[in-house]
C-alpha cells in the first residue's frame, strides 16, 4: 500500500488529505499500513520540521519522497520493516539532527549520521 492509497481501516487515515497544507511544520501519520512514499508525495509540505513515519510498513527509506524536505529536523521511522540503512539512504537534509530509525537498524547509523546529529 502506498502513502497515497491508504484505505479505511480501523486505524488508518488519509495522509494523502492530511498533507496538503503547505505550511504545517508537523505531521505524524504513524500506524497507517503505508508500505511506499511515492515521490512528490511530501512536495505540498515542503516545510516540515518533524515527521513521524513510525509503526508502518515501509521496508526502506522513502528517499524520493523526502529529498523536498530541507527543514525537516526530526524523523521517526522506528517500528518499520527497514532492517539496514545505508549511508546514502537518506537525501541531503541539512536541518535534521534527529532520526528515529528501528532497533534493528540503530547499529548500521554510525556512518550515516553527522556528529551534530542524535539518534
Amino acid at each position: 500500500m502506498s502513502f497515497a492509497d491508504v484505505g479505511p481501516t480501523p486505524t488508518a487515515r488519509r495522509p494523502d488529505m492530511q498533507l496538503s497544507k503547505p505550511d504545517r511544520v508537523s505531521e505524524s501519520v504513524e500506524d497507517n499500513f503505508i508500505s511506499e512514499l511515492e515521490a512528490g508525495a511530501l512536495w505540498g509540505v515542503r516545510s516540515l520540521r518533524a515527521l513521524r513515519l513510525a509503526r508502518n510498513l515501509l521496508q526502506e527509506v522513502p528517499t524520493h519522497a523526502l529529498a523536498p524536505l530541507h527543514h525537516l529536523q526530526t524523523l521517526n521511522l522506528a517500528g518499520n520493516l527497514i532492517s539496514e540503512l545505508r549511508d546514502t539512504a537518506l537525501p541531503p537534509l541539512p536541518a535534521l539532527h534527529t532520526l528515529s530509525p528501528t532497533g534493528r537498524t540503530r547499529r548500521s547509523l554510525n556512518s550515516l549520521i553527522l556528529p551534530s546529529r542524535e539518534i
